[in-house]
């Protein structure tokens, strides 16, 4: 068969213009109501040219719902085959062609596919570049053309102006296949995904006779779970093959060390000549040690100015001085506080005489403190005094063992014999043996000082629990003296009104029957909403309410709403920061809904709230602000009750016998736990207000007074625990510091006895190395130390007896201010019953703290200007300082690190001050010639050696070596590297695990209620999906309510029932119309502006089709995609759902010969 030639270019190029231009004349003659439907993203249309089993097709779409009609074998498929090819897709997803060849008409040598893109909108590809309508083209060859010898060519048309008549031109440009990915990636066009594109047998496999696991795998996989996991499957199995790695790399490692040290072996063999380098490096240092000795005389020269100004600073009298005074003036302060606050209640009749009790006991309580911090002090001075002795006594016993071993010394190096070394050697043994006694006890002792650590801070924390107990028992001790007296002036107010025939004010009433609501106010630091159960039912609560709400924000809850009006003027009149709430049922309509919380009610609106509704609303209220909530009513009493604790709402209920406290809000009235609240308010009515209120009253007064009885002993039983756990504390700090001094003792002696091996060890070298004229020379130098040695231990001996004095002293202290603090306790004791008050004292009081407060400033200022000025000053110092530190290490750094340099660093350290001096003295008394010839001297002994053991082996075995350590050292930091990535790893691996299995049930959470509502909306029926993730089985449940009607028409025979109907269970049609509205449920949960469906209602009959049809009109409404749907029959779709654009698209029937 010949081909037939392709059309001209002018004539191609003229169909690609009209193309475009009827496209955008379209979408400019198309109502706006439309064009808003328009998504980027969604093909407006597309032309098709000798494609498959099409000559030639121009189809324009729809934004919403696109059906395709037409009978068997007119290419109906063959359109959704083309818009997938145009967008990148391989031929074998199409399932028509295993090449692109394949796909081309026969008879033809090429094919022309052509789609146009909207891209208007927020989420437009590249507006700027490409403009409003993106139109791909793709050209199918059957030979291979052009300079790539490409059979597929794609090219890109964008707007370039507008011409006349509204007219739009494009320019034309040669892509791509990554151009036209980053397009499709964009919009995320999921043509391969299987369940956004559904072919003839994949719509029919799934609607019609897919089981439950079929159904699970089709929908994880169209939601990309299934390709998630083998992702995540894949990624351990490679953090696996990298463990393996790992080993295999250690053993090869380890061969490649073994090898490299026998290297290295072979190689020490040519260092014969280490020994005359070290010579040579020594020999340089000492040319070079002359002129840094005289470095480092500057450099400590310049640390002792640093250390001047630096004691300087320390030694500042200021900042003592200072804190004196702030600590005297607060002390000053929080007595006048405490005073203050005692007194508050004077002004009101009911409080006087408090406030002397108050400050008497406030200046125990501070002097208490004041004790204890002496003590502390006390006891941190008498540790530090015991350390200091028991280092006094260490630095006595190293001076004496330093001196009895110079004593030895001397007597070693006037007679080095053999003798003498083997003597060493039995002295070094014995000290060692010494040595690891006293590291055995020392660690039996450390145990021990562990253990009494652990208790002591048992006991200290056991102390501060009962400490905090019994200030809790005396604040409840001095509420319910305050209530008592309360009451009984009310007791006697009320028998003075009846005896003057008169009765009390609404005022008085409030003040006297509620005493709580006078007393107590709401802290600043409540956090959440209070809710408060109160009834009110006339004005005589209103002054109580003003004095426990402080005119904070308000809600009034109340069941009736006949009293809106009544609680609106209430909320008027006491200026409330609030709003009345209707607390009206779900069907009750007499009153405006609330509005949205973002607009918030004024003071006088009315809201209604349904009953499930009322607590998420007024905690979202009390979020903006602190709340209180007062209910007026029953039924809102037993919704406070019922769903206050899980809101998080606490709540006081003052109607009954005491109140309820469901939160931390509680401790807002935690001294009123023992009262019994009453409603004492009496009626109108003057008969009601006799015996009976004052009996009422008086069975109250009884009833605190046993509560305070209580109450004073619990703070006695409380008072013998507090003293008990006292003498507890103070026996385990006694018996702690003892240890801690044995402790210490035990340490020094193994330190002391380490030294002592060290210098025996030191000792016995020299014995055995010294020359006789060595041994005079040193003798003579040792004997002079010894004199020095023995004025050192008498210097000595002299400052232990003092701080032997010192620590007497400060025992003597430690046992006088514990001894004052018992005073003070009994003192406080004492004076708990006592009352008095002195308000004029208190103001004189209050003026004085202002002015030292004023005048402290003014000070504080004073000292902290002096104090920047020095701490800059000292900042100076201390660069300084650390620039000698540096220039000092310097020095250290450029001394050779060699066995003999390491033995001579390691005498000089052990050297004294006139050592160290001498051994200048001595490298100075030569010249640096004289030196420098000596480095002459050894360089050219070295060269000839170097010639003499074959350099140029040595060299090549040197780099050997330095090459292979090169490679070991990268080889073992890659394994090291790689064993810390293993776990981190293993941990994203762990993390992307789980975070895949909450996404697939946060899935399963969406799709259920996504399948529940398109059910429910399309065909009136409730359902819902069973996802069983272990056994990966998806269920479709149904259960039709009675006489339910579909949008479409009756139900489906046989659906009548009530029980339960599973997938095995349904019929045909109920089977394909659920698992349809599974189907719109899973394009509603992916993303991309595509879905397709083909031929989807082949096997249903004509009710079936004609409700999936209305329940892909619904859907599409839903989830606000673009949608195609092939279907070989009518079409008959209702279109007056105003959100749903339709579009049908009917193709020409196939032209078949008389044969076919």
């Amino acid at each position: 068969m010949s081909l037939r030639p392709p059309l001209p270019k002018r004539s191609r190029d003229q169909i690609v213009d009209d193309f475009l231009k009827d496209v955008t004349e379209k979408l400019q003659a198309s109502p706006q109501q439309e064009r808003a439907k328009w998504k980027p993203g969604m093909v407006m249309a597309m032309r098709i040219e000798s494609f498959l089993g099409h000559d030639l097709i121009h189809a324009n779409f729809g934004p919403s719902l696109n059906f395709i009609t037409g009978r068997n074998g007119s290419g109906k498929s063959s359109i959704l085959s083309a818009i997938i090819t145009v967008l990148g897709e391989r031929a074998t997803v199409t399932g028509r062609a295993d090449s692109l060849q394949g796909l081309i008409k026969n008879g033809f040598e090429s094919a022309n596919l052509m789609v146009a893109i909207h891209n208007i909108g927020p989420l437009a590809f590249e507006p700027d570049v490409h403009g409003p309508i993106i139109v791909i083209q793709r050209i199918l060859r059957r030979a291979a053309s052009g300079k790539t010898g490409a059979t597929s060519q794609y090219k890109l048309y964008r707007q370039t102006r507008q011409g006349p008549g509204a007219l739009q031109y494009f320019s034309l440009t040669n892509v791509k296949t990554e151009a036209i990915h980053r397009i499709v990636d964009f919009f995320n066009y999921q043509t391969s995904n299987r369940m956004a594109v559904l072919n003839q047998d994949e719509a029919k496999r799934f609607l019609v006779s897919s089981s439950a696991s079929e159904k699970y795998s089709m929908v994880m996989s169209g939601a990309m779970l299934d390709q998630t996991k083998r992702l995540i499957a894949e990624s351990r199995q490679n953090a696996e093959k990298l463990s393996q790695n790992i080993v295999n790399a250690k053993d090869r490692a380890g061969s490649f060390k073994r090898h490299l040290d026998e290297k290295r072996r072979v190689f020490q063999a040519l260092e014969r000549i280490g020994e005359l380098r070290h010579q040579l490096e020594m020999a340089r240092y000492q040319v070079q040690i002359v002129g840094k000795l005289q470095r480092r005389n500057i450099l400590s020269q310049r640390e002792m100015e640093l250390r001047y100004f630096l004691d300087r600073v320390q030694g500042s009298s200021l900042r003592d001085e200072l804190t004196s005074r702030i600590e005297a003036l607060l002390r000053d302060t929080e007595a006048l506080r405490s005073e203050t606050d005692a007194g508050g209640g004077g002004d009101g009749g009911d409080g006087g005489g408090g406030g002397g009790v108050a400050q008497r006991l406030e200046r125990l309580r501070t002097e208490k403190i004041l004790a204890r911090d002496e003590i502390a002090s006390a006891e941190s001075t008498l540790s530090s005094a015991q350390s200091s002795l028991t280092r006094a006594r260490g630095e006595l016993d190293e001076q004496a063992r330093r001196l009895g071993h110079l004593q030895r010394a001397t007597d070693l190096h006037t007679s080095s014999s053999q003798a003498d070394v083997e003597q060493l050697r039995q002295e070094l043994e014995s000290c060692t043996e010494r040595l690891q006694l006293a590291q055995a006890q020392f660690n039996e002792v450390d145990t021990h000082y562990k253990e009494l650590s652990t208790r002591k801070n048992d006991l200290t924390a056991d102390f501060q629990v009962s400490s905090d107990k019994m200030a809790r028992h005396r604040s409840m001790v001095e509420t319910l003296t305050r209530v008592v007296e309360q009451l009984q002036r009310m007791v006697a107010s009320q028998a003075s009104a009846a005896s003057q025939g008169g009765q009390l004010s609404l005022a008085e009433k409030g003040a006297f029957y509620h005493p709580m609501f006078r007393t107590l106010r709401l802290p600043e630091d409540t956090l959440g909403p209070i809710g408060l159960y109160v009834r009110i039912k006339d004005r005589r609560w209103y002054p109580a309410l003003d004095r426990l709400i402080g005119r904070q924000m308000t809600h009034i809850i109340t069941t009736n709403p006949q009293r809106l009006p009544e609680l609106s003027r209430l909320i008027a009149e006491r200026q409330y920061r609030g709003q009345a709430v209707y607390f009206g049922g779900p069907t009750d309509r007499r009153y405006p809904v609330a509005s949205p919380l973002a607009d918030f009610p004024s003071p006088l609106d009315f809201i209604e709230v349904t009953h499930n509704a009322v607590f998420n609303y007024l905690v979202d209220i009390a979020k903006l602000d602190r709340c209180v909530f007062i209910a007026d009513g029953d039924q809102c009493k037993a919704y406070i009750e019922a769903h206050g604790r899980q809101h998080g709402l606490a709540g006081f209920t003052m109607q009954g016998e005491r109140y309820d406290a469901t939160r931390s809000g509680g401790v807002l009235f935690q001294h009123a736990e023992r009262i019994r609240f009453q409603n004492f308010l009496p009626s109108d009515d003057p008969a009601s207000q006799g015996p009976n209120a004052a009996a009422d009253a008086a069975e109250q007064i009884e009833t605190n007074s046993r509560a305070l009885a209580q109450e004073q002993e619990h703070i006695r039983t409380e008072q013998s625990t507090f003293e008990s756990l006292r003498a507890q504390v103070d026996e385990a700090e006694r018996t702690l510091r003892s240890t801690h001094a044995e402790l210490n003792e035990h340490y020094l002696r193994k330190e002391r006895l380490l030294r002592e091996e060290t210098h025996l060890r030191q000792r016995l070298q020299a014995a055995s190395q010294l020359s006789p004229a060595d041994v005079a020379s040193q003798a003579t130098q040792q004997q002079q130390d010894l004199e020095a040695a023995r004025d050192a231990v008498e210097r000595q001996e002299a400052r232990l007896r003092l701080l032997v004095e010192d620590t007497g002293r400060h025992e003597a202290a430690l046992a006088q201010a514990r001894a004052k603090l018992r005073d003070i306790d009994e003192q406080a004791h004492r004076l708990q019953e006592q009352q008095q008050e002195n308000q004029r004292v208190l103001r004189a009081k209050e003026l004085e703290l202002a002015a030292a407060r004023t005048q402290l400033a003014e000070q504080i200022e004073r000292e902290e200007h002096d104090r920047q000025t020095l701490t800059q000053q000292l900042g100076d110092l201390q660069q300084e300082l650390g620039t000698l530190g540096q220039a000092i290490a310097d020095l250290f750094r450029e001394m050779p690190h060699s066995d003999s340099g390491s033995q001579h660093g390691d005498g000089q350290g052990g050297q004294s001050a006139i050592d160290q001096q001498a051994e200048e003295r001595l490298l100075l008394s030569r010249s640096q010639q004289s030196y420098q010839q000596d480095v002459e001297n050894l360089e050219h002994e070295i060269e000839e050696l170097r010639c003499t053991a074959n350099a140029e082996d040595a060299e090549r075995l040197r780099q050997e070596i330095a090459l292979m350590s090169e490679s070991h050292q990268s080889g073992e930091f890659q394994i090291e590297r790689l064993e810390r990535l293993y776990p981190m790893l293993a941990e994203i691996i762990q993390l992307q695990t789980d975070r895949a299995e909450l996404f697939k049930e946060q899935f399963s959470i969406v799709m259920r209620g996504k399948f529940k509502d398109i059910l429910r909306k399309c065909f009136s029926l409730p359902g819902h999906l069973n996802f069983n993730h272990e056994d990966r089985q998806l269920d479709i449940e149904l259960l039709p309510a009675e006489g339910a009607t579909a949008a479409g028409g009756p139900l489906p025979p046989g659906s009548q029932t009530v029980a339960h109907k599973k997938t095995t269970q349904l019929s045909g049609g109920e089977r394909s119309l659920a698992t349809l509205c599974l189907l719109l449920a899973l394009w509603g949960s992916i993303s991309g502006p595509l879905r397709c469906l083909d031929e989807f209602d082949v096997g249903m009959d004509e009710s079936n089709r004609r409700r999936s049809r209305r329940a892909l009109v619904d859907g599409t409404a839903e989830i606000k995609k673009q949608v195609f749907v092939i279907s070989p029959l009518d079409v008959g779709v209702d279109t007056s759902n105003p959100e749903v654009s339709v579009n049908i698209l009917t193709l020409a029937d196939p032209k078949r010969s008389a044969q076919e």
